[in-house]
């Protein structure tokens, strides 16, 4: 019986191990890869990183803010932000937090790239390149996210889903580039 036991326990052990991505993630990514890959030629963030954090701050596109207010990023409002509609707000741990609401998913995107290029981390580009390994380590080290193991997450993330094919200039994706964009200039974009 405890040999049973033991080669379940073992088989659904190496299920989990070389499981198949999720169907969920998988329409996640094919969604916002284009998005994530226009913004790597643009910026020199890698599109990987990009969609890792997509992944795992909108839960694949499923949470609140993702749903509500294209919002996959989390990105928190600023004081200064009052125009009506430009903010939601959402109970954290006992205390309202405002978040920005995008008007579509793209913006979304290039407003992340806009913050992964700031002053705090534009170094990275230079630095890092398409090291995705370096990137969410240095995101972790510059204190993007609090949770300690974001940069594990990260990777983790990248590795399961071979996310890492999309920070090659010359992917497939270029040819749907124009069809999100809706003649909007990803310039013009990354500006808002």
């Amino acid at each position: 019986m405890k040999l049973y036991i033991i080669w379940i326990f073992l088989l659904v052990g190496a299920s989990r191990a070389y499981s198949i991505p999720d169907s969920a993630t998988v329409a996640y990514v094919s969604a916002c890869a284009p998005f994530a890959v226009l913004v790597h030629q643009e910026t020199g963030v890698p599109a990987s990183v990009i969609l890792a954090q997509g992944i795992l701050e909108s839960n694949r596109g499923r949470s609140f803010l993702a749903r509500t207010a294209n919002n996959h990023f989390g990105i928190k409002c600023s004081v200064r932000c009052k125009k009506k509609g430009h903010c939601v707000p959402r109970p954290e741990q006992g205390i309202v937090a405002r978040y920005l609401a995008f008007e579509s998913a793209e913006v979304a995107f290039c407003r992340l790239a806009r913050i992964l290029t700031s002053n705090r981390y534009a170094c990275f580009v230079g630095r890092f390149g398409c090291d995705y390994e370096k990137w969410c380590d240095g995101l972790q080290a510059a204190g993007y996210a609090t949770d300690k193991k974001y940069a594990w997450k990260l990777k983790k993330i990248i590795r399961r889903y071979g996310l890492d094919k999309y920070d090659k200039n010359g992917t497939k994706q270029g040819a749907h580039q124009k069809e999100w964009t809706a003649g909007l200039p990803i310039r013009l974009l990354l500006s808002r």
